[in-house]
Parts: C-alpha cells; structure tokens; sequence
C-alpha cells in the first residue's frame, strides 16, 4: 500500500514538473504595465495645460493691435471676455477629453497581456491563438490613442510657438 501510494506521488511530481508554463504574450508590457501611472497622469494633465497656454498664446498675439498707451476700450473689453469664456471652455473640453482618454488608456493596458491558458488541447490552442490576435489590436489601440494625446501637444505648442514669435 505504501509503495502504490509513493507510485502516485512520483507520478503526480512528474506530471506538476512537466506542465507547460503560462507566460505573459508579450513581455515588454509588463513594463508599461507597472510605469503607467506617471504616463496617465502626463496625460491627464498636460492636454488641458497645453490647450489653455494655446488660447492664451492666441489671445497675447491677438491684443497686439490695441493701443498700450490708451486706456482699455470697449473693444478690447469685449475681445478679452470673449477669449475669457473661449478659455474656461476650452479648459473644460479638453479637460473632459484627456481624462476619457486617460480611463480609456488605462483600461487598454490592463486587458493587453493576458496569460496564456495551457497549451495541452487543440482547443486551448485555439484560445492562445485568439488571446494573441485580441492583445496585439489592443496594443495597436493603445498606440493609436497615446499617439493622439502627444499629437494633441505638439500642435499646441506649436500654435503657442507660431503666435507668440
């Protein structure tokens, strides 16, 4: 009885060390993965900073054709409450958009890198081979919309550069 019973153990041992690993599909985001947080919070921040210092860049290069010596007009007056309200709109829309896209962001790099169930069958094969397909269009997504966030600053700074020269 106790041999049969050490027969199953060993056997038991064998099959334990012999099973295939599950592994990350791609181990490069586990990095992103753990560095995220800084990257949401750039994101989420910097979109509306960069959209208000544009209008304000527009507004400066706007208020150039008034008079300085003069004492402020009514149409400087109406210009300055215009661009006032252009500039909270502005901070609020972009406010709004960064931070769908820091949720969305967020929730794309915690669905890429799924494990790998175990490849013993055809149909975990199969998975495997749609948990791929499924983390790559992922990824693809996540490129796509982080590069929108760093397009978004650059034309920004870029109308920032362009009135304020």
């Amino acid at each position: 009885m106790k041999t049969l019973a050490a027969d199953v153990f060993r056997v038991v041992e064998d099959w334990v060390k012999g099973r295939p690993a599950a592994e990350y599909t791609a181990p490069y985001l586990k990095s992103i993965r753990s560095g995220s947080g800084t990257l949401f919070k750039l994101v989420r921040h910097s979109l509306p900073i960069s959209a208000v210092f544009a209008v304000l860049a527009i507004y400066c290069h706007s208020t150039r054709l008034f008079s300085q010596n003069e004492p402020a007009t009514i149409g400087f007056i109406r210009e300055s409450m215009l661009y006032g309200v252009l500039l909270w709109t502005v901070y609020l829309l972009s406010g709004y958009v960064a931070s769908w896209l820091t949720s969305h962001l967020h929730s794309l790099v915690h669905r890429i890198g799924s494990l790998h169930p175990f490849c013993l069958t055809s149909g975990d094969n199969n998975k495997q081979t749609r948990l791929a397909a499924r983390n790559k269009r992922h990824f693809a997504r996540l490129c796509i919309e982080g590069s929108l966030a760093i397009l978004w600053n650059i034309v920004a700074v870029g109308i920032i550069y362009f009135f304020t020269k």
